[in-house]
């Protein structure tokens, strides 16, 4: 009886401890997700069928299955869209690889839609094809601005919309990224005559909202663009690729798709996209496998070919939720590099250490070496001093072992795009920031303000959003007094009711920061979800949001 208890309870600690090792937005956290189909986001004429002449159009709904884990509690949630393959002219937003990607995503906590989009040209047409690949375009702008005009309702974050096709789907998701309206081909307005109608602006079919069309990054696999001129200086949005080498519908270079059996205009494809994105610096991944065809996770037309993905189908989604993760998280806190080190105050940086496999190095500078970043990258592991101390960095504490029994221990929080690293847990202001070498800290005010706040401070009251955010375990709240108060911050659940009392104290005035460890006043840790904090100094006070992840 006591060997069955001890087992179970064996048992529950395994599942207790596997559950908490996963990653929201990586790893499937929700075992069952809701599914709301036939969403209307916009109106549109489309062709009835393929075949018929353009100004056989009549209006139809153009609709989106929604689908979202059962019991996620967030209410600012990125969004995927999926947009499925088939040429534009065959396919369905319900063809296997869609609706596995649309469960998968809303278990890693997502919101995932699949929208279906306007199908069908004229294959007699020279330049049908032309307006059936514009008419995906102006769906999926549609598709986006509906999600933006009601992201309180679905839960979403307005700023993380992404976008994940395939073939088609794949082309759309990159024109939306890069083409502009002069970049209209000249088939999409009038034509035939006057007989096919201008099928207008990219925003101005389906809906009426006004939104940015942009999304934050594209995931396009097997696809292409269709002008490589539309990538221009100053584009930004990233881009991960997947298209096999030995693609024969959709050519890895460039060509026609389907070997030019279905009228579709000459298309570049991902290599070439990739090239374009990197002589840019657009941030870009092109993952190209020697030997694979089109689709090569296992579909024809987006249905799996046997009875169900094959190996390759778990490779792809891997590297692009992980792709995706760095785009919401940019800068998950590394610390190793290379960090100038004020050891003392008004120093201008002649101290620097490297965080590198586990050990901190530490280097000196003269000041007749000059002690800019170019003699600090200069240097190597054999040009530090000797003996480099081991350290550890977990949950936003930095670990160093000084030897001897002597350990060096702080919780650290980073700012300025991952650039500049803040000491908690010391009142040594001038020593309290850290900088990466080559970083230009004018380019981040607030932090400048506190790396040199022995002689500046601040003039107004200030809550800062916490960071990171969303946070687990812990997170950073700074605060500014711009003269001394007695100062509360208390935390509060989604109901109002408060969690903890973090701080309540009387402090002089400057900048300041404090870390809230997801804990109640009992020590307990709390559940994942939203949560405001209060601030409080005098007469002064102000609330901002936070999210805790588990």
């Amino acid at each position: 009886m006591m060997r069955n208890i001890f087992i179970s309870l064996i048992k529950l600690i395994l599942i207790y401890s596997f559950t908490n090792a996963q990653t929201r937005y990586k790893d499937e956290i929700f075992s069952e997700v809701i599914k709301t189909e036939d969403v209307v986001y916009g109106n549109a004429p489309d062709i009835p069928l393929n075949g018929a002449p353009e100004f056989w159009a009549g209006d139809i709904d153009l609709t989106m299955d929604i689908y979202q884990a059962d019991g996620d509690t967030l209410t600012n949630r990125p969004v995927i869209i999926f947009m499925h393959s088939g040429g534009f002219f065959t396919g369905s937003h319900e063809a296997d690889d869609m609706v596995a990607l649309s469960n998968s995503s809303a278990k890693m906590g997502y919101v995932a839609v699949s929208i279906a989009y306007r199908l069908n040209y004229n294959l007699f047409s020279s330049y049908s094809a032309e307006r059936a690949i514009y008419r995906g375009l102006q769906d999926l702008s549609a598709a986006v601005r509906y999600l933006r005009e009601h992201h309180s309702d679905y839960g979403i974050d307005y700023d993380n919309i992404f976008i994940w096709g395939s073939s088609a789907g794949a082309f759309s998701g990159i024109h939306l990224s890069f083409m502009e309206e002069e970049d209209r081909m000249a088939s999409t307005f009038v034509n035939n005559w006057g007989w096919d109608p201008d099928l207008g602006c990219i925003d101005c079919s389906g809906n009426d909202f006004d939104h940015d069309r942009k999304p934050r990054a594209v995931v396009a696999c097997w696809g292409g663009i269709f002008d490589l001129d539309w990538i221009n200086e100053g584009d930004e949005i990233p881009v991960i690729m997947f298209h096999g080498v030995a693609d024969s519908t959709v050519p890895f270079n460039e060509g026609y798709p389907f070997q030019n059996q279905f009228g579709l205009p000459w298309l570049y494809g991902s290599n070439l996209v990739y090239n374009k994105l990197d002589s840019l610096n657009i941030q870009s991944e092109l993952h190209g496998p020697e030997g694979m065809d089109h689709e090569y996770w296992g579909t024809y037309a987006g249905d799996w070919v046997e009875n169900g993905p094959n190996r390759n189908f778990p490779i792809i989604k891997e590297e692009a939720y992980s792709f995706l993760y760095d785009i919401l998280y940019p800068f998950q806190m590394k610390i190793e590099g290379r960090w100038i080190i004020p050891v003392a105050e008004n120093d201008p940086g002649n101290t620097m250490y490297e965080f590198l496999d586990g050990l901190r190095y530490t280097y000196y500078c003269s000041d007749e070496n000059g002690c800019d970043s170019t003699y600090w990258n200069s240097l190597d592991t054999s040009d530090a001093i000797p003996n480099p101390h081991p350290y550890t960095f977990s949950n936003d504490t930095l670990t160093i072992d000084l030897f001897f029994g002597n350990t060096w221990q702080h919780p650290i929080s980073f700012d300025c795009d991952g650039n500049v690293v803040t000491i908690g847990d010391t009142t040594v202001t001038w020593w309290s920031s850290w900088w990466r070498v080559g970083y230009d800290i004018s380019e981040c005010e607030e932090q400048v303000l506190a790396l040199t706040n022995a002689t500046k401070y601040p003039e107004t009251f200030k809550l800062s959003q916490n960071y990171p955010n969303p946070f687990n375990p812990t997170t950073t709240i700074k605060y500014a007094l711009p003269e001394a108060q007695n100062v509360q911050i208390m935390i509060y659940d989604i109901m109002g009711r408060k969690i903890r009392t973090l701080l309540n104290e009387y402090q002089e005035m400057g900048y300041r920061s404090i870390h809230w460890n997801a804990e109640d006043d009992y020590g307990r840790k709390v559940s994942a979800g939203m949560y405001i904090y209060a601030f409080q100094a005098g007469e002064f006070m102000q609330t901002r949001k936070m999210v805790l992840l588990k």
